[in-house]
């Protein structure tokens, strides 16, 4: 049962304030309307029509509030995960910190690593592959990995171990036929895996971690990436001092790329390398691997792409891989000519041919995904469409047109609060851009006749 929205301004910032305080999340425009969206949803599901009450049962210390909370979380936060997210810091974990960790442990023969902020289970899952692949054929370790999150939902499929295609993405096939099993609905990590990741759900921003009631503490590594971001500047800092403070002598947190500022964990020491910055908390050994730290400024020179000078919007995209040449641009304008022209002639199968072809020479290029998704949802294949537009979304997070295709598609499956999301994300785009300014991918006019159009589709005064 939809709730009205009967969400005033100033009762919206009280809620906002009320989710920034228990979280530390850092609220954008985008956000607040995401907040009242899943505000309504709740009040709707518990059937309460005043605000003030659903106000004061989050509010309240009870059982209740914790387990509204837990509803709640879930509609705020987006749990985008997959194995062995970040090519460059998962070689730097395989050939350099781990191996550093197992010299530096190898007395007590015992590990612990924490994901903080794991999602569904992927990036702790991924420290287990990675540590059985390096401890072939040595002696038993005791391995403990602890991934936490707060979002109960994700932790739930996390503990549930089993995956679908698209968290496989990035990890080679041989990954998942030798450490998973098949299942009527994905892939289950095998149990010999599993059986040393615990999950539990955690505030980072609230809770306490050296507690004696069984907070974390003693770890070697912890991963917390892709998770600053969406704090405060000064919910960062202080996480980040709490997390290093759960550090073992010549243990390592890894953030995402540039999360924290390094003078921000003083007691930890950072280390740059070609992959990545990593924080070690100072002890007498160095990484026994490790070559001398290379300065940081050619780092980022040798990986970033110039800017393109004229358009308004830059797709960020992944460096390609070394067995994956980048298609030259007019083979990929000529093979995405024949596409197009395939496929205006119905001739679905050619049309998806020649986008195979044009993944094989790219598997960056994004023009095939979103012409196989038109194609995909054409022929009854809905999910199949979304997860090539789910990729495209991953390949351009800056690119509007992913969001507004998505958004399309999950208001014809019926799925209004996903489709929501989707066009808010879109809006968020358009609204830095140029009025006149073109839109890739998008047919359907210039930012500003797209931001219109978005915001009507928002306010529900329009059907796709």
């Amino acid at each position: 049962m939809p709730a009205s929205d009967n969400l005033s301004e100033t009762t919206l910032e009280s809620f906002v304030a009320l989710i920034a305080a228990r979280t530390g999340w850092r609220f954008r425009e985008g956000h607040r309307q995401a907040t009242r969206r899943a505000v309504l949803a709740r009040m709707g599901a518990l059937r309460v029509k005043a605000p003030d009450r659903y106000y004061d049962l989050l509010r309240n210390e009870s059982a209740a509030s914790r387990a509204e909370w837990n509803e709640l979380t879930p509609l705020l936060t987006v749990g985008e995960s997959y194995f062995f997210r970040d090519q460059g810091q998962m070689k730097l974990l395989r050939e350099q910190i781990l191996p550093d960790l197992l010299q530096r442990r190898k007395a007590e023969r015992t590990l612990r690593l924490w994901s903080a902020g794991c999602s569904t289970g992927e990036e702790a899952y991924s420290l287990a592959i990675l540590l059985d692949e390096l401890l072939a054929g040595k002696p038993a370790w005791g391995i403990h990995i602890l991934g936490t999150d707060i979002n109960a939902q994700a932790l739930r499929k996390a503990e549930e171990g089993v995956f679908g295609e698209w968290s496989f993405r990035m990890a080679a096939p041989e990954v998942r036929d030798r450490y998973f099993t098949s299942h009527r609905s994905g892939w289950r990590i095998a149990s010999r895996l599993r059986e040393q990741v615990s999950f539990r759900c955690a505030n980072l921003n609230q809770d306490r971690f050296r507690d004696p009631a069984g907070g974390p503490e003693g770890m070697d590594l912890i991963l917390c990436r892709n998770v600053f971001i969406y704090f405060t500047p000064e919910a960062a800092v202080a996480v980040g001092r709490k997390l290093a403070a759960t550090l073992r002598d010549g243990g390592y947190l890894l953030t995402g790329h540039a999360e924290l500022p390094p003078s921000s964990l003083p007691d930890l020491e950072a280390r740059t390398y070609v992959e990545s910055v990593v924080y070690q908390r100072r002890a007498p050994l160095e990484l026994t691997k490790a070559p001398p730290p290379a300065p940081a400024a050619p780092t980022i020179e040798r990986r970033a792409r110039p800017p393109a000078p004229t358009p308004a919007v830059t797709p960020r995209r992944l460096p390609a891989r070394r067995d994956a040449p980048a298609i030259a641009p007019s083979l990929g304008d000529d093979l995405r000519s024949a596409a197009e022209a395939a496929a205006n002639l119905g001739r679905h199968e050619a049309a998806e041919e020649i986008c195979r072809q044009a993944l094989a020479a790219d598997p960056f290029a994004l023009w095939p995904l979103f012409l196989l998704a038109h194609l995909a949802e054409e022929q009854g294949e809905a999910g199949a469409a979304q997860e090539l537009l789910k990729k495209a979304v991953y390949l351009a997070p800056a690119s509007a047109c992913g969001y507004l295709e998505l958004g399309a598609l999950f208001a014809r499956q019926r799925q209004p609060g996903r489709a929501q999301r989707m066009w808010s994300a879109a809006e968020a785009i358009l609204r830095d851009l140029a009025p006149d300014a073109e839109v890739e991918f998008c047919a359907g006019g210039t930012a500003g006749e797209l931001l219109v159009k978005v915001r009507r589709l928002l306010a529900g005064n329009l059907t796709t």
